[in-house]
């Protein structure tokens, strides 16, 4: 498959990801063009490298101290995705942590996310997008549209 033919490919199965209102998994090798695939087609406000992330409150956001010792609260990209109705990409989705895969398989599915700051309500618009190198029959169920990038 040519890059133009897995760029359209991509186009389309955005389009019906989008419609479910459930997101699109994109499944190949790693270095194979899955991400940049994705941000040809839809543009991302925001994104998690599953390969950096390291914990709940990189994903989710934690309560922070401001100048003169003021607490406010941190959005992380999921937070504001579903606050926002905005897509949310994640790349290396196979990378994260099980727990925080769960965490976000299920906001996606029930839109709602527990924080410290309070119950999260998602916005029509919201959903996850993800890359992987492998996908489980778990992960391939809670995605709208599964697509696999063969290779030669």
């Amino acid at each position: 498959m040519g890059n133009n033919d897995f760029v359209s490919e991509i186009k389309k199965a955005a389009t019906s990801a989008k419609k479910s209102g459930r997101g699109l998994l994109v499944v190949g090798p790693a270095n194979s063009g899955k991400e940049t695939a994705l941000r040809a087609v839809i543009t991302y406000r925001y994104a998690i490298d599953g390969f950096w992330t390291l914990s709940k409150t990189d994903v989710v956001g934690s309560w922070q101290i401001g100048p003169f010792g003021s607490k406010f609260w941190a959005e992380g990209p999921l937070t504001s995705a579903m606050r926002n109705g905005e897509r949310l990409l994640v790349t290396d989705f196979d990378m994260l942590y099980p727990a925080l895969r769960r965490l976000m398989l299920e906001a996606m599915k029930t839109g709602q996310l527990k924080t410290p700051d309070g119950p999260i309500l998602a916005v029509v618009g919201f959903t996850i997008d993800a890359t992987v190198t492998k996908a489980t029959p778990p992960m391939r169920r809670a995605f709208a549209v599964v697509v696999e990038l063969k290779t030669k």
